[in-house]
């Protein structure tokens, strides 16, 4: 059987999530380490979960990371900044899985994890899918899909510009922070010419192009350089340089300041059962 272009992307988003969990449990032992007993710790955990206080430690978590404290904290500039970043790839990460496990008519649990692995690349193969016109749903996901990648990169992009030269914040301490901060955004942008190349490849309809509007830009760049190399040598590049640059990002992020996203809440859910008023 020959693979597909989001096949190795798959398997590229596989490799990134093993990186993943070895860094995080990593940091799970220095973390636990600090507590009374790994037995109690989790004991609490799961009490917690099953306590009905669920909603209201979430509610904090929540709080803390987009509300008042982080941006009295921090500035209104940063938090603000923060929460486009986190609630627009919370957008991106639910619909892209909402929709392949629909398309791809998940019907076990070993489908869901199958379609788990593909859902970064959607606009890769599903023009592929046969009757995906049909559905009527579609255009409403490929605009909130489009409007989330704008909203990240030029929006929130923006915001990190202007703490970085006009409000004289700029905290790197590392390579791999440094290369957090970048992968995102060019995750992102391979994303949105590979999105492009397959409206170019897949001929999609131009009914299409005001839901897929930032596909259809870049439609204009990329056309001009598919009579060169070819829309399909195009595609192929475009496509597997998204699937590096997410794996890369997966892969990077347990070992940077960022886990700091993760781990915050996790400190909530376990040591702080009782949320403060």
């Amino acid at each position: 059987m020959t693979l597909g272009i989001s096949d190795i992307n798959a398997a590229l988003f596989f490799v990134g999530c093993i990186s993943f969990i070895i860094g995080a449990l990593f940091n799970l032992r220095f973390w636990l380490s600090g507590t009374d007993s790994l037995g109690i710790t989790l004991s609490n955990a799961v009490k917690a979960v099953f306590s009905g206080k669920i909603v209201s430690i979430f509610k904090g978590a929540v709080i803390y990371l987009l509300g008042k404290k982080r941006l009295s904290r921090s500035g209104r500039t940063r938090g603000f900044e923060k929460s486009i970043f986190i609630i627009f790839y919370a957008i991106i990460i639910l619909v892209n899985h909402y929709y392949v496990d629909i398309v791809g008519e998940s019907a076990n649990l070993l489908d869901v994890i199958k379609n788990f692995f593909y859902s970064p690349f959607v606009p890769a193969y599903i023009f592929n899918v046969e009757n995906w016109q049909n559905l009527g749903w579609i255009k409403t996901f490929f605009f909130i899909d489009n409007l989330s990648m704008v909203m990240i990169v030029c929006f929130a992009e923006a915001m990190l510009i202007i703490r970085r030269f006009h409000e004289k914040y700029y905290t790197i301490n590392s390579t791999y922070d440094r290369i957090l901060i970048f992968l995102p955004i060019t995750w992102l942008v391979l994303r949105m010419f590979a999105e492009s190349a397959s409206m170019l490849y897949f001929n999609v309809p131009s009914q299409y192009n005001s839901y897929l509007f930032v596909g259809y830009i870049l439609t204009f760049i990329l056309n001009p350089l598919s009579q060169i190399f070819g829309i399909q040598a195009l595609y192929s590049l475009f496509w597997l340089a998204s699937g590096v640059a997410f794996m890369a990002l997966v892969a990077v992020w347990p070992y940077t300041k960022m886990w700091h996203a993760i781990a915050g809440t996790l400190t909530i859910l376990i040591n702080s059962p009782e949320i403060e008023q």
